[in-house]
């Protein structure tokens, strides 16, 4: 049996942040971190970013710093959370072994959505290990198949242009980001991706995938056959809130928890792609699937769990993103459902886009437009009156 003041559950962001905020404020407090993965934490983005893009990054670069782990923390790696027991402060592994605590953060993140079907050819690209089926894809300068479009599948379809591979995208919306970006800005990003030699397929959902001997054949909704040699699938993830959950934890669309990151029971906390907090700015719980909010939801759980500070954790965090020499940075909600104010300067080389309803703001995207986001939030809920959209005008030049 292990006892400890601290359990951590999950490896990613989330947790790394948690551990260190432990360290510095409990330093003689145990603490024990419990990851299914083989590996200590790191930098799940670059695994669709800097290590396909850049030849200078190399895999041991997106690993976390793991001195701070050497004495304080207990680590238990490729083990899972099988039974969490929140009124006898146990958690039971994989390996049969239990683990005391007196209090647990829940940083188990998210698993990809999988189709109703399987193949040999199929990628969830989600981990280190997937990166790395990837990358003997593109040696071998194979025909991939990128389905869904969001933040990932542009990601992933980006990275592939500057390979050998001869990347498709299938997609069910109109256009590229349909949801998200207004209509203009998806045909300009439609235009570079074409320009660099990425097929589109709109208005299409994969109904099946069907192995060949060395290809998969791709069957859509649009009566279309696509053949490829590697199928990656990036269509969202689902909460790992499987173990709140048998444990009688409250959950809806992740884990519930408080301004304090704290579930239905007070000793168990929860951060990161799990979890879901009330967005005072959105007027509702929302849960974020991105690296800084894994990072401030982290941070913020292990200062609670400490109660060095008390604190209202209701933050909005920063999305962003680099697709083929394009950057942009976003708060809030992209919806485009919402009603949107467009400001761009030249020919998308620059630009703001307001997303709101009657009463207030709800998200900001801003194109090629950096450091203006803190200007930003403070804007969230407030009316779209006409002298701030001015000043988002402004912030577009």
């Amino acid at each position: 049996m292990n006892h400890t003041t601290y359990i951590i559950i999950g490896g990613g962001l989330a947790a790394d942040h948690a551990i260190r905020e432990l360290i510095r404020l409990d330093p003689d407090a145990p603490i024990t971190l419990l990851s299914a993965e083989s590996t200590l934490p790191y930098e799940r983005p670059a695994l669709s970013k800097d290590l396909l893009t850049d030849p200078d990054t190399r895999i041991p670069d997106i690993m976390k710093e793991t001195d701070p782990y050497s004495e304080q923390v207990s680590v238990f790696l490729g083990r899972k959370a099988v039974t969490l027991h929140p009124e006898k402060h146990e958690v039971l592994d994989s390996e049969g072994q239990t683990h005391t605590y007196k209090k647990c953060l829940l940083a188990t993140g998210g698993h990809p959505k999988e189709f109703p079907f399987t193949s040999k050819f199929i990628t969830y690209f989600r981990t280190l290990s997937d990166f790395k089926q990837l990358q003997k894809d593109i040696a071998l300068g194979r025909r991939v198949a990128v389905v869904g479009a969001g933040h990932l599948g542009l990601e992933l379809a980006a990275a592939l242009s500057d390979t050998e591979c001869e990347p498709f995208m299938i997609f069910p919306g109109k256009h590229l980001a349909a949801s998200r970006f207004p209509e203009d800005l998806s045909r300009h990003l439609e235009e570079l991706f074409q320009s660099r030699g990425v097929d589109l397929l709109p208005e299409q959902r994969v109904t099946g995938i069907v192995d060949a001997e060395d290809h998969a054949v791709i069957e859509t909704d649009g009566q279309g056959r696509y053949i490829a040699d590697r199928v990656i699938v990036g269509i969202g993830i689902e909460p790992n809130d499987e173990l709140a959950r048998d444990a009688g934890l409250e959950v809806e669309d992740g884990i519930k928890v408080n301004g304090r990151l704290q579930t239905s029971h007070p000793d168990i906390f929860a951060a990161g792609d799990n979890a879901t907090v009330y967005r005072e700015a959105l007027e509702k719980y929302a849960r974020v699937e991105h690296e800084m909010n894994a990072i401030e939801m982290g941070s913020a759980a292990g200062r609670s769990m400490a109660q060095n500070e008390v604190i209202h954790f209701d933050k909005l965090p920063l999305y962003y993103s680099d697709i083929l020499g394009q950057g942009f940075e976003a708060v809030g909600e992209l919806n485009t459902n919402l009603e949107i104010e467009e400001h761009w300067k030249g020919d998308f080389d620059q630009g703001v886009v307001a997303y709101h309803d009657q009463t207030a703001f709800r998200g900001f995207l801003f194109w090629n437009v950096f450091g203006k986001t803190d200007q930003a939030k403070k804007l969230l809920g407030n009316p779209p009156e006409p002298e701030t959209l001015d000043f988002l005008k402004k912030l577009a030049s």
